[in-house]
């Protein structure tokens, strides 16, 4: 009998110990050039805001919360806060064009005012659904790495 326990005791602890990763579906998902159009479609689709903005060392979100973004389909990105309107450019592209697996690129251009110069890089898509696309800047080494999301 002790026996038989010993050895359902060694099952229990051997079986309990060993896991399958149950974390399967959040495997990392490469945006290539075939994300283009679904990316472009829909950033232009409606209004969004900057839901966290992370300059290298620095929490820039709130820099931006009274302004409501749009992508517009000729280039332009307008952003209003309700009393006060800025504009600047905007283009979806790849990081090179002759690399279907290529990095993603949203290159986003203000002249002014300087809070929103901040905003003038080419973020690499790192994520994007329907309602939120995240963007990344990774600069030289005195740069660091800046965080941007837009949300809806």
């Amino acid at each position: 009998m002790k026996k038989i326990m010993l050895n359902l005791f060694i099952m229990v602890l051997f079986f309990g110990t060993t896991s399958c990763d149950n974390d399967e579906s959040a495997e990392e998902v490469s945006i290539t050039a075939a994300d283009v159009a679904a990316i472009k479609t829909i950033i232009m689709s409606g209004d969004w805001y900057i839901s966290n903005y992370f300059d290298s060392e620095n929490q820039l979100t709130t820099d931006y919360d009274d302004f409501i973004f749009n992508f517009n389909e000729n280039g332009t990105i307008a952003a209003t806060d309700g009393s006060s309107s800025l504009s600047g450019a905007w283009q979806l592209k790849n990081e090179n064009s002759d690399d279907e697996s290529s990095a993603v690129i949203i290159e986003v251009h203000f002249s002014s005012p300087d809070t929103f110069k901040k905003l003038s890089e080419d973020w690499e898509v790192e994520k994007y659904t329907d309602s939120q696309v995240e963007l990344r800047y990774t600069g030289d080494e005195e740069e660091g790495i800046s965080l941007l999301t837009f949300a809806k």
